[in-house]
C-alpha cells in the first residue's frame, strides 16, 4: 500500500508546518476496529512533507482522520477509504500482466513475419 502523505500550511503566510504532531486515525464502517499510527516528516517522497503508512488489517469500508496539533492549535479532516479486496496472488498476477502482453506481442509479430514455404512445383 502506498503511504498517506500530507502538506501542512498557515493559510495567511502560505508557509509550510513543520513542527505539527499529526496522527492518523483508520476506522472500520460498522466494524470498531481501530488503527492509529503517527505521521512524520521525512517519511514521505517530499522532504517537508508528512508521512504515514496505514497497515488496515482487513478490506472494506474505513473512515479516516487526520488530526493536527501544532503552534496554530488544533485541527482535523477526514475522509472514507474504499480498501479492495484481494490475496496476494492477484498482486502478482497484476505485475506480471504488463510482460505477458509483451510476450504474446512478441509471439504474434514473429509469427507474422516469418518466413513461408514457397508452393513451386
Amino acid at each position: 500500500m502506498s503511504p498517506l502523505e500530507l502538506t501542512w500550511s498557515e493559510l495567511l503566510q502560505r508557509k509550510t508546518l513543520t513542527d505539527a504532531e499529526v496522527r492518523v486515525v483508520a476506522e472500520r464502517r460498522g466494524g470498531g476496529e481501530r488503527v492509529e499510527v503517527r505521521a512524520a516528516q521525512g517519511e514521505a517522497s517530499t522532504p517537508r512533507d508528512y508521512g504515514a503508512l496505514l497497515d488496515l488489517p482487513e478490506a472494506g469500508s474505513w473512515h479516516v482522520t487526520v488530526l493536527i496539533e501544532g503552534a496554530y492549535g488544533a485541527g482535523q479532516a477526514g475522509f472514507d477509504l474504499l480498501v479492495p479486496s484481494g490475496g496476494r496472488v492477484g498482486g502478482w498476477i497484476g505485475a506480471y500482466l504488463p510482460f505477458g502482453g509483451l510476450l504474446l506481442l512478441v509471439a504474434a509479430y514473429l509469427l507474422l513475419t516469418r518466413p513461408r514455404p514457397s508452393r513451386e512445383t
